[in-house]
């Protein structure tokens, strides 16, 4: 794909063969935004969703609602960044409809926003085709964070995977609810759903409710859903090598984010969310 980047301000946007660049979608403060993503079959797309915010002290609402149409034999790669002033409140729906023998990877990275609800939906339509989302948040202080996240395997031969990985700081709160529905007529289809939560305090609240439902049979399906503590065998090894515990923790949590940051190719953006989450996990000793 072309390296060329370019910022979209209309509410309709078609991606066909002939668009050969990174789709890169800004949205920015206070403003509300309802877009459609239409790409055409048998094309290949990155799309990145960076909500920006133009004065860091501001205090902001913003409301995102995307639709992604992912026509037959289409792949798509989406990336969203959200690192909003801890005076924010954000809130987002993203849904997207799969046709026969497309995909869609979707990267989710949730840093900032003192309120964040986040909604995805994945419908898996046409039969062999394929949507796998990973997320990851890391969410200190008093903030209070929703996950809600869906695939719905609607088609033959579908696959539908969730992986959330998440650290949990200070006073924070997290709420996830996670659903795999199997609905009838996806014979073959394959789901899993895992959710993963480090708690880095006492204080934090981590409330999580994996969901697996289902309506027809010769499928295959597994949900689970974890919280822990970071494991003392870990920290005194990494310790061991000569980091101090804060050190020691922030490595381990970065280890824990490493397969979706490792997805960020633009060498500024994720050295700004690398600073973001060093910010964050520093002066953390609990």
């Amino acid at each position: 794909m072309d390296k060329k980047e370019l910022v979209f301000e209309s509410q309709i946007i078609n991606i066909t063969k002939d668009t050969k660049l990174n789709q890169i979608i800004e949205i920015k403060e206070s403003k509300d935004v309802e877009q459609e993503i239409i790409v055409d079959e048998n094309v290949k797309c990155r799309i990145i969703i960076w909500i920006k915010q133009e004065c860091e002290e501001k205090v902001v609402k913003i409301i995102n609602n995307i639709k992604i149409k992912g026509n037959k034999s289409s792949k798509i790669e989406l990336i969203k960044i959200q690192m909003l002033n801890d005076n924010a409140i954000y809130e987002e729906k993203i849904e997207s409809f799969m046709e026969e023998s497309s995909s869609i990877q979707y990267y989710d990275i949730i840093i900032g926003a003192k309120n964040t609800i986040s909604r995805y939906y994945t419908n898996l339509i046409g039969n062999n085709a394929k949507g796998y989302f990973d997320s990851i948040y890391l969410c200190d202080k008093e903030r209070e964070l929703e996950l809600d996240y869906k695939i719905n395997l609607f088609g033959k031969d579908t696959i539908g995977h969730m992986n959330t990985k998440g650290a949990l700081l200070d006073k924070a709160k997290k709420k996830y609810f996670g659903s795999i529905d199997f609905k009838e007529g996806s014979k073959g289809a394959d789901g899993l759903e895992n959710e993963k939560t480090i708690l880095l305090s006492d204080k934090v609240r981590n409330y999580s409710v994996p969901i697996l439902l289902c309506h027809e049979e010769d499928v295959s399906g597994v949900h689970a859903a974890s919280a822990g503590k970071i494991e003392e065998n870990m920290l005194f090894y990494i310790m061991s090598r000569g980091f101090s515990e804060i050190e020691a923790k922030k490595l381990a949590v970065k280890a824990n984010f490493a397969s979706v940051l490792d997805k960020i190719e633009n060498i500024d953006v994720l050295e700004k969310i690398n600073k973001e989450i060093n910010k964050r996990l520093d002066d953390k000793k609990e």
